[in-house]
């Protein structure tokens, strides 16, 4: 593998390509950035703006800024928070609202355990890279309400969403696509990553309690051992409730699980094994021979096999940790392909930034949104940064 090489290539898409996307589509009037742009490139100016892709630019910023310090990146960063404190945070019920209108204004004023996640993920990293005081204190703030008023004290993990009060948990789900359920993997999956960081920052006794409860979940509940995937979506009870097969979480949630144990220092031999098992299911299941990942299946009636952007930017990731740890070469060349794939095929060299999705044959579909409310920096900068972290100076 050319380690060198590759670091290389993913410091150069993250810093000349991704980052200034972003910077490009800061809001100079109303703060923020802009919620949408059309595939064709259009700028769509009054686009409503969701609390996930707000939270994730100001993790990317900040993450960006720690690694590759610019000022252009904590200004971008100082705004992100300054946005989410003045827009998102709700002041009479506490927590964020889940999307405001491009005005600012709440549009929908439900409380998504999901997008609280990030919100602390990002709160937790922009207090890692600038030391603003607030920015600790309002992760605590946000760990202690988590903790407070969405947990499930007698099943164990996490509710899904509750009206803006949190009187009641509601059964909304996030997704067009998703299965109504009181609880998913991929929920705690985000909780998983934002308690690492804010355990990294603040290394709190209640923090690291909650953080081995969501390791323990995985390993329990989550993680089918059996066929070496997770289980999506649960009732309370945790009664698993189909056996849709994500191909992209399953390899993301290895490399996940692997960091937040070694952060805290407990299970961490457990923990490489099961990712060492969801990311051998990725190489014989889900990645095709040019390096593509399909999106997912549900065995025995259908199988989606576009390629999507975070999904092939997950799975670099994860197939170069299942690589580091043991120097299997079927990962090593899972990765590169992996890699190679996202440069052919997912970077957009006229237009910047990356496809949404490619189809089988490697064809962007242009027709879909390249920002939007899911559509952000995070899957893909952060997979440069890891990338360029991990090989730029190699063990």
């Amino acid at each position: 593998m050319k380690q060198a090489e590759i670091a290389e290539q993913a410091a150069r898409e993250l810093l000349d390509d991704i980052l200034p996307y972003w910077l490009a589509l800061q809001d100079p009037q109303r703060g923020g950035c802009y919620g949408g742009v059309t595939g064709a490139g259009l700028l769509q100016r009054d686009a409503p703006r969701g609390l996930v892709v707000h939270s994730r630019i100001l993790w990317t910023f900040s993450a960006a800024h720690r690694l590759f310090p610019n000022a252009s990146y904590l200004q971008a960063a100082d705004r992100a928070f300054d946005y989410l404190c003045n827009r998102f945070q709700d002041g009479v019920s506490g927590g964020y609202f889940w999307i405001l209108d491009s005005q600012g204004q709440p549009a929908d004023t439900r409380k998504q355990v999901y997008g609280h996640a990030f919100a602390l993920y990002g709160l937790a990293e922009y207090h890692r890279t600038s030391g603003n005081p607030k920015a600790l204190e309002l992760a605590k703030q946000l760990f202690a309400l988590l903790e407070g008023r969405c947990r499930d004290r007698r099943m164990g993990g996490y509710f899904e969403a509750f009206a803006r009060d949190f009187s009641a948990p509601l059964a909304e789900k996030m997704l067009a696509d998703d299965l109504s359920a009181s609880k998913t993997m991929n929920t705690h999956l985000h909780l998983l990553e934002a308690y690492t960081g804010l355990y990294r920052v603040w290394p709190d006794g209640e923090v690291a309690q909650a953080l081995q409860a969501l390791i323990d979940l995985f390993l329990q509940r989550i993680i089918d051992h059996d066929n070496g995937h997770l289980r999506l979506f649960f009732d309370a009870d945790w009664t698993a409730l189909d056996g849709r097969i994500s191909f992209g979480h399953d390899v993301e949630c290895g490399w996940l699980l692997e960091e937040a144990a070694q952060t805290l220092g407990r299970r961490q031999a457990e923990c490489r094994r099961a990712a060492r098992l969801l990311s051998r299911s990725l190489l014989d299941e889900g990645m095709d021979p040019d390096g593509g990942v399909r999106y997912e299946r549900l065995p025995g009636a259908w199988e989606d096999t576009d390629r999507c952007w975070w999904v092939q930017a997950e799975s670099a990731v994860g197939l170069l940790n299942a690589w580091q740890q043991d120097r299997d070469e079927a990962f090593g060349a899972g990765f590169e392909r992996a890699w190679r794939y996202i440069l052919e095929h997912f970077v957009d060299k006229s237009g910047g930034e990356w496809y949404r999705r490619v189809d089988a044959q490697g064809r962007p579909k242009e027709d879909l949104m390249k920002v939007d409310l899911w559509k952000c920096p995070y899957h893909n900068a952060r997979a440069c940064m890891e990338i360029h972290e991990r090989l730029a100076t190699p063990a």
